[in-house]
């Protein structure tokens, strides 16, 4: 299978075989309502994901944290043009209020141990791995346009998430990620740190919250409707600006 796209596409669907069989192995032992069980399960899956993509040299995990020389400019301009689009799609999921399949597990994820562990780090770094490195950096390395493998490992990131609530936002926010692994020399680190902080600020938030998680609005703290889409308008537009001024600068310092 020589295309990237296909055998990239082909990934994804083993992604998700797997994380369903890690699934139906959780309900089988009655563990389906166990949110430990359920943080193992999103580890264990992930960590065999990736390690198949390492086996048919999709990904090469060996050399996807070697150091690499990235100015502070660099990584400046990707973390705040990161937490402007991240800020402007929040809201922007709010003015949509698409139904959120997964809200109970996540609020139960964000009170239990190996629940902070999963969804703060070793969720975001075992998927950087598999859609940056394997699945970005594969079709980079078998002649792709980084336009194109960009959006390719981006809206495949939202696709897996299954949850309208996530699916667009996931989406964006790894067409954001993947910008900064092309600009970076295909190092996973920076976008690591910056899934990690992503999701680590959702976890914070829901702890936070608690049950009021399930009606809290953004919107309403800043005022009203109007307020919040233009603070999104403005955040989404700083995001374009500072990473189309990423994208201009040299791949690495």
């Amino acid at each position: 299978m020589n295309n990237p796209y296909l055998k990239s596409l082909m990934a994804v669907m083993m992604f998700l075989v797997i994380q369903g069989l890690g699934g139906i192995a959780t309900t089988a032992a009655g563990l389906q309502n166990s949110i430990t069980a359920l943080a193992f399960t999103v580890i264990l899956c992930g960590l065999a994901c990736c390690l198949l993509l390492a086996g048919t040299r999709m990904a090469r995990l060996q050399e996807a944290f070697r150091p690499a020389p990235v100015s502070w400019r660099m990584a400046g301009t990707a973390l705040l043009g990161f937490l402007t689009g991240v800020a402007g799609l929040a809201l922007l999921s709010e003015q949509l209020d698409l139904p959120d399949m997964m809200e109970d597990q996540f609020i139960g994820l964000s009170h239990n141990p190996w629940g902070i562990l999963s969804v703060c780090l070793a969720g975001p770094v075992l998927e950087e791995l598999f859609f940056r490195e394997g699945i970005q950096g594969h079709i980079q390395r078998a002649g792709g346009k980084p336009v194109m493998a960009i959006l390719a490992s981006g809206l495949l990131f939202g696709l897996i998430h299954l949850n309208p609530a996530q699916v667009p936002f996931a989406a964006c926010i790894g067409i954001l990620l993947g910008i900064v692994y092309h600009k970076t020399g295909h190092n996973i680190l920076l976008c690591s740190l910056l899934h990690i902080l992503n999701n680590t600020v959702s976890i914070i938030e829901l702890r936070v919250l608690g049950e009021e998680a399930r009606t809290f609005r953004m919107d309403a703290l800043l005022g009203g409707p109007a307020v919040a889409i233009v603070l999104m308008v403005l955040c989404l537009a700083a995001c374009m600006a500072l990473y189309a001024r990423l994208w201009r600068m040299q791949e690495t310092a």
